[in-house]
């Protein structure tokens, strides 16, 4: 694969989540220091946002919308009515697919991002 760190998965096929662990020489470290990290999260004070590019449908949206966590948000510039986490964005920037990408850059000469216009600090002391 030409990939020169430790790789680690979780889930299973089609809902596999692939962990690329660049900053660790073997899986033995990166495994280590994964295992220390999940000790500080606190369980009942979780913050989840999901953007719907790349080949999300709406299906995916409705069941990120459906997870049993109080605190998600979906930064999305298409109309999805009844998902309640969704967060509606102005398309401005076409892509491929159409509608826009919340992340690309409001113009060649701005720092300045779609997703910035959203106040994700509030979100995450709500």
């Amino acid at each position: 694969t030409g990939i020169k760190c430790p790789i680690g998965t979780l889930g299973e096929e089609d809902k596999r989540i692939v962990i690329y662990f660049a900053h660790y020489e073997n899986f033995s470290q990166a495994k280590s220091k994964w295992d220390e990290r999940k000790k500080r999260i606190h369980w009942d004070n979780l913050y989840f946002i999901m953007t719907d590019g790349n080949k999300c449908t709406e299906e995916i949206t409705r069941e990120f919308d459906a997870l049993p966590y109080e605190h998600k948000a979906l930064p999305t510039y298409r109309d999805l009515n009844g998902v309640k986490s969704a967060i509606k964005f102005k398309a401005d920037l076409p892509f491929e697919g159409g509608g826009s990408d919340i992340f690309a850059y409001k113009s060649s000469i701005s720092v300045k991002r779609l997703f910035d216009d959203w106040d994700y600090v509030k979100f995450f002391n709500s």
